[in-house]
């Protein structure tokens, strides 16, 4: 490990292959964020794991989310939508809903999520 330039009092892991930084790596399997930084406290004088603030969104995280619902058209992830409730019902109103813009093989746009019911997710107030 090496103290990273552009990041002061912080140290950072350094790729096998490139030996570029690598603060941050997700799990191919999982998608689990990894980070492999360590910041000075100047409070304890010691090097500490770095930790991420946690953000939540009315109160869950995304891996709170009980029961989730994708839709594909041509391969493309048109919707999805999440509910905190297992086994939620489709036409239940109180799923999160996002919308998924593609223009080719590029995502070029993601709405939401708005407050509705899975089934009535084409009629929403998308922009």
């Amino acid at each position: 490990m090496v103290e990273s330039a552009g990041y002061p009092n912080v140290v950072a892991g350094r790729s096998v292959d490139d030996n570029l930084p690598t603060d941050i790596a997700m799990d191919p399997v999982s998608f689990a964020l990894y980070t492999g930084m360590w910041v000075w406290n100047s409070s304890t004088l010691i090097w500490e794991k770095m930790t991420q603030p946690i953000a939540y969104t009315q109160g869950d995280l995304d891996a709170y989310w009980k029961d989730q619902r994708l839709d594909y058209t041509s391969g493309d992830l048109d919707y999805k939508g999440a509910n905190t409730v297992h086994k939620a019902s489709e036409g239940a109103t109180d799923w999160e809903v996002w919308k998924y813009t593609w223009v080719g093989v590029n995502c070029t746009r993601i709405e939401g999520p708005l407050d509705g019911s899975w089934t009535g997710r084409a009629a929403l107030a998308w922009a």
